[in-house]
């Protein structure tokens, strides 16, 4: 029983304690459920810089617990929270307070809230999303004539005081001020403007920028533009036509001439983007405004080429936009016995620029060439003069090496067509494989030998020099370039029968016999041109419809 009596008031204690400690964690609660949000908004963004801006907040309730901290918080995404470095503290309380936001990127997208802090947490005020613009831009300048621009410019905001002055000023030397009388006055405040540039000098050069004088006395200018004061023509690029593997149809529409008569007008192509008039693929369709239909030939098939209408006045040369045509696989002619009599090469004609229709490969080549050393576009090695008895087949296996398919010899032949499939070597004498020489042969798609499919044969020295002049060949690889798409093969020796220069020298052989030698064209990264050289050599032909 002692023991029951010490228990007792202990109990008593204990009950007391724990309904003290519920009735103060009650009226806690009570005091809690009276709390609630800060009732938040974000201002508008203003007064921006290159580096900075001006927002704040609006704090109308603070859900019953007061203020302890306020600002704005920004970063690139949506939401941004107070857990990022990018924040402003802006005082406690209640009301509508301002922010300014520094170490901002020009031209870069920016979310901002306000929020406010207090007992019970943080809460925030809608996001919102701006750019950070420069104060002040220059239109590019349009309507360009030998005298006369037009530019003007857009203020996205004051420069902290009211625009009262803005406009643009233009100089022949960069960075043109408001010091210079050649400035226009177009109006005041923010917004866009437009200004005319006048009394200008033909064919010269002008900088113009937009300004903007404030309230203050500060002005403010935009970016730097420039342009050539010269009649501009306005034209288009018609869309693309008639696409076939080696044609096409498009033309131009020339809406203005800027004040000076179109003397020329047509249309550009190349395999590389925004041809000029330099190159030798285009056309030339006439003079003065309006819409012209232009034929584009010689091009090859399965290639993508970009193409552009251009006009020229006294102004120059003018370009309308850039289409890009694709042009379709062409439907093969099988013609027989390439080389060495045993298979067929499907043969792709293509129409060169000259008119002249040509094999899109070297003879005995699998495919017309994918790059300049393309050895599946290599072909076959012939000694000039011989057909196709099986001498020049060679198997390539890179772009600069492969094996003879049949072995040589150093027996000359006696006729024009040897009584062998080997390759004949000759290091003396007449440098020929045939004893006594022949200049006879090789002459037109009937002459003795002519390796070439129906219809065609070894081009001359004339008709490859003008290919070579119409298509700029200079190098390497403005011979690929070229409808043709000259490959690289080098050559077979005369003497040895050895394989040298694959992958770094096209010689290609004519039907132009010079005595002892015959003459072909020389491929090279420094250079090309025409030389003479033995016939015992073997080269790579292309030929030519006759």
């Amino acid at each position: 029983m002692k023991k029951v009596k010490k228990i007792v008031p202990f109990l008593i204690v204990v009950v007391t304690v724990i309904s003290l400690l519920v009735s103060s964690c009650s009226k806690d609660d009570a005091k809690a459920e009276d709390l609630a949000a800060a009732t938040i908004s974000t201002s508008a963004v203003t007064n921006m810089t290159a580096t900075s801006a001006v927002s704040g907040g609006t704090i109308a309730a603070d859900g019953g617990a007061p203020v302890t901290a306020r600002g704005v918080v920004w970063g690139p995404d949506a939401n941004p929270t107070i857990s990022l470095p990018t924040k402003t503290v802006d005082g406690t309380g209640n009301g509508t307070y301002v922010s300014t936001l520094t170490g901002l990127t020009l031209g870069a997208t920016y979310h901002i809230r306000a929020y406010c802090t207090n007992s019970l947490g943080t809460s925030y005020g809608n996001d919102i999303t701006f750019v950070l613009q420069p104060a002040i831009t220059t239109a590019a300048a349009t309507a360009i004539t030998a005298t006369a621009a037009t530019s003007g410019g857009t203020i996205f905001y004051d420069l902290g005081s009211p625009i009262l002055v803005r406009g643009i000023c233009w100089n022949t030397a960069t960075n043109p001020t408001i010091a210079l009388p050649t400035k226009t006055i177009s109006g005041s405040g923010i917004g866009s403007f437009t200004s005319a540039i006048t009394n200008l000098v033909l064919g010269t050069t002008y900088y113009v920028r937009a300004f903007a004088t404030s309230s203050n006395g500060t002005t403010t200018y935009g970016n730097e533009i420039s342009f050539i004061a010269r009649p501009t023509i306005i034209l288009t690029t018609n869309s693309i036509t008639n696409i076939q593997a080696t044609t096409a149809t498009s033309g131009g529409d020339i809406t203005s001439d800027g004040g000076s008569p179109v003397t020329a007008r047509g249309i550009v192509w190349s395999t590389l983007p925004n041809p000029t008039t330099a190159l030798a693929t285009k056309t030339t369709d006439g003079i003065g405004t309006g819409t012209y239909s232009s034929s584009l030939i010689g091009l090859a098939p399965s290639t993508t080429y970009y193409i552009r209408a251009y006009a020229t006045n006294s102004g120059g040369d003018f370009y309308g936009n850039e289409v890009v045509l694709n042009t379709p696989v062409a439907p093969p002619v099988t013609s027989l016995a390439l080389c060495d009599q045993t298979h067929q090469t499907p043969v792709y004609p293509v129409v060169s620029v000259t008119g002249k229709t040509w094999m899109d490969r070297n003879l005995g080549a699998s495919r017309a060439g994918v790059t300049k050393d393309d050895f599946e576009a290599y072909g076959c090695l012939y000694q000039w003069g011989r057909g196709n008895d099986g001498h020049a087949s060679i198997a390539w296996s890179s772009n600069n090496s492969g094996s003879p398919i049949n072995g040589s010899t150093s027996n000359l032949s006696s006729s024009d067509t040897p009584n062998t499939d080997m390759f004949i070597t000759s290091g003396s004498g007449d440098y020929d494989w045939r004893s006594p020489r022949n200049n006879s042969l090789w002459q037109g798609v009937n002459g003795t030998n002519n390796p070439c499919p129906s219809g065609y044969r070894i081009p001359t020295d004339a008709e490859l020099t003008a290919e070579f002049t119409a298509y700029s060949i200079t190098n390497t690889n403005t011979a690929f370039a070229a409808v043709q798409k000259f490959v690289l093969p080098g050559f077979r020796d005369s003497s040895n029968a050895l394989l040298y220069d694959q992958g770094n020298y096209g010689y290609y052989w004519s039907s132009t016999s010079n005595g002892i030698n015959a003459v072909f064209k020389s491929i090279s990264s420094n250079g090309t041109g025409s030389f003479s050289y033995y016939k015992a050599a073997a080269f790579p032909v292309r030929c030519i419809k006759d």
